[in-house]
């Protein structure tokens, strides 16, 4: 899969997810802990830094503790018109909207890339992890509502309701090498 970047959108279970999502070599919109895989080595200081600091044991069983955070980002998932055959399909809204405005994004940035004679990104989680926090708006207020409780709760730095915040496109071209 070199040079090629993956994305998911969680599904629509709040706090939980669909596998796929939480697969740690995609991209995901979403929020939560992974039952399915564990968190990898770059991000797991930031899942156990956030449950530590924030979460208590009111939180016992709703999540995965050793298991892979996400989202990686969060973008506006409301009220997208889109086009489906011709026809235009008003308010789209959700992870399956903000996923595919991510994924966009990443491509414009990949054809400015091939324009330039550069390859195109791939895989950018440890990236983002590591380099790119400057691209992104860090959002600390809010949860994620869902199965029956108030989810998670935004926290400074990457939290499981908007990951590492949302990305602000031109900061996001210029830390990206």
């Amino acid at each position: 899969m070199s040079g090629i970047s993956v994305f998911f959108s969680s599904g629509d279970f709040g706090v939980g997810s669909n596998a796929a999502a939480t697969f740690p070599r995609s991209g995901s919109t979403g929020g939560g802990y992974s039952w399915h895989f564990s968190a990898t080595t770059w991000q797991s200081n930031e899942t156990t830094a956030y449950a530590r600091n924030n979460l208590d044991s009111s939180y016992n069983g709703y999540y995965n503790p050793t298991g892979r955070g996400y989202p990686d980002v969060a973008l506006v998932g409301e009220y997208y018109d889109i086009v489906l055959n011709g026809a235009v399909q008003a308010g789209v809204c959700g992870t399956s909207a903000s996923s595919p405005a991510w994924a966009s994004l990443v491509s414009l940035i990949n054809d400015q890339r091939i324009s330039e004679g550069k390859a195109t990104l791939g895989f950018l989680n440890p990236l983002f992890y590591s380099k790119g926090r400057s691209a992104f708006r860090d959002i600390t207020a809010g949860n994620n509502r869902g199965c029956g409780t108030d989810g998670f709760p935004a926290a400074r730095g990457w939290d499981p309701t908007t990951g590492l915040g949302t990305p602000d496109f031109p900061k996001l071209r210029q830390a990206l090498p």
